[in-house]
């Protein structure tokens, strides 16, 4: 792989997070829908309970569990695009080519 496609591989994938941008109302409904049941389906299983429990000591607040529902609830399009543009930049991203 030469420098050139690694660059136009950067170009490609950051113009697809920038049109990450143009996302709905209804599009960011169904992410928040997703991450909640997704949660309520790690705490019916104690085996994922446990490992999200193990995480307490990383987080150092066990309200980050308690309150996550409603923290996604808070999110909204405008974080959204702030996050994009502050994280996903060619300062934060690198491609990496595996075979």
């Amino acid at each position: 792989t030469t420098k050139d496609n690694l660059k136009e591989a950067e170009k490609i994938m950051l113009n697809e997070i920038y049109n990450s941008n143009k996302m709905s109302q209804e599009d960011l409904s169904h992410a928040k829908n997703f991450l909640k049941a997704e949660f309520v389906y790690e705490m019916a299983e104690p085996i994922k309970l446990a490992d999200l429990l193990s995480q307490v000591d990383y987080a150092d607040n066990i309200n980050i569990f308690n309150n996550y529902i409603e923290d996604i609830e808070k999110i909204n399009l405008k974080d959204i695009k702030r996050v994009v543009r502050k994280y996903f930049n060619k300062n934060y991203i690198k491609v990496i080519i595996g075979k």
